[in-house]
């Protein structure tokens, strides 16, 4: 809505359930502009939980801040502390040990479908047990099978996923479902204790810019073929 209307449109309804578009019969045509692509939340939210995972300092800019309330609501109920300002994000996962006892993916601005295999990983990293039930799409829990290689202990009942927390996990050796589902595992590899490899056939790279220029920016040690 925001970059077509810096081209002249007519919208309104913008943030809200019902969006209004008006023709431009008799009026002057779309014209070009500039403008910046905004941030990622999906992205932002990835390595926020990666942070979570592997009790890590970061700070992401840019981030999305007014559209990621959800995630930012569950990483301070697994105790994780952030600051925010001017789309600036400084998160300090120090204290993150607490499982969240119930989560389920809604629609936008609910917790989003595609942090569900992410927060899983980070889930199966921590400590306690939690439950996280997907009510969006139903072929979300590919990751969660393939995590056991990592000694997480994860189990699926219909569409419902129930986590046992361990940290830090086991090395593994893994090959990626599909883009979300890569990333909890790179989450899981991340928090292991050692060295890990995980086998990506393009599902990373057509997600995220470049999450292994991005993981190692933040300390990861992450060969690039691996990626």
């Amino acid at each position: 809505c925001r970059f077509l209307k810096a081209m002249g449109a007519e919208i309104t309804g913008e943030g809200t359930e019902q969006i209004t578009v008006y023709g431009r019969q008799g009026k002057r045509l779309l014209s070009g502009c500039r403008y910046r692509v905004p941030g990622d939340r999906i992205a932002a939210g990835t390595y926020l939980l990666m942070g979570a995972a592997t009790r890590g300092h970061l700070t992401l800019s840019g981030a999305p801040l007014d559209e990621m309330g959800a995630v930012l609501s569950l990483y301070q109920k697994i105790g994780g502390q952030y600051t925010r300002k001017s789309g600036t994000l400084v998160a300090d996962s120090k204290n993150v040990q607490h499982a969240v006892p119930y989560v389920e993916t809604e629609e936008y601005p609910g917790f989003p479908t595609d942090l569900q295999s992410v927060f899983l990983a980070a889930e199966a990293s921590g400590t306690g047990e939690s439950q996280i039930r997907e009510t969006v799409y139903e072929a979300r829990f590919e990751a969660a099978v393939r995590l056991a290689s990592f000694g997480a202990d994860v189990s699926v009942h219909g569409d419902t996923a129930i986590i046992k927390g361990r940290y830090p996990l086991l090395p593994g050796v893994v090959e990626t479902p599909d883009l979300r589902g890569g990333a909890a595992l790179l989450v899981a590899a991340l928090s292991a204790d050692g060295l890990s490899v995980v086998s990506d056939r393009g599902h990373l790279k057509r997600g995220y810019e470049d999450i292994g220029r991005d993981l190692r920016i933040l300390g990861a040690d992450i060969e690039e073929n691996i990626l």
